[in-house]
């Protein structure tokens, strides 16, 4: 079953704090450890190769990917951040304009 807006709002009023935080904080635990086995798997696969170009170049590439998902994190905690405060003040109109414009500077 598909969670509809009202539900997940419900899951909030209704949650412990602790409970909400390990629900919500699941799928982002989650993505860090794709992030982090899709690295291992292409620096192996690579590493393969026997070329030193090829593994310096994703040596290279890392940091930069991982600036990028540094600034992506700030946005998302940044924004998750804000948008609890808005929904628990009442203004869901004010959080849903924060979620379009977080989700907009992510991607």
């Amino acid at each position: 079953m598909v969670n509809n807006e009202q539900d997940t709002i419900d899951d909030f009023n209704t949650m412990s704090v602790q409970t909400a935080v390990l629900k919500n904080s699941f799928t982002a635990i989650l993505a860090m450890l794709m992030v982090l086995i899709y690295n291992v798997a292409d620096t192996f696969f690579i590493g393969q190769t026997h070329d030193a170009l090829q593994v310096a170049a994703v040596s290279l590439a890392t940091p930069v990917f991982l600036l990028f998902m540094a600034v992506g994190t700030v946005f998302g905690v940044g924004g998750t951040s804000v948008i609890s405060r808005a929904l628990g003040a009442g203004r869901q109109a004010y959080a849903k304009q924060v979620c379009s414009f977080v989700c907009g500077a992510v991607w």
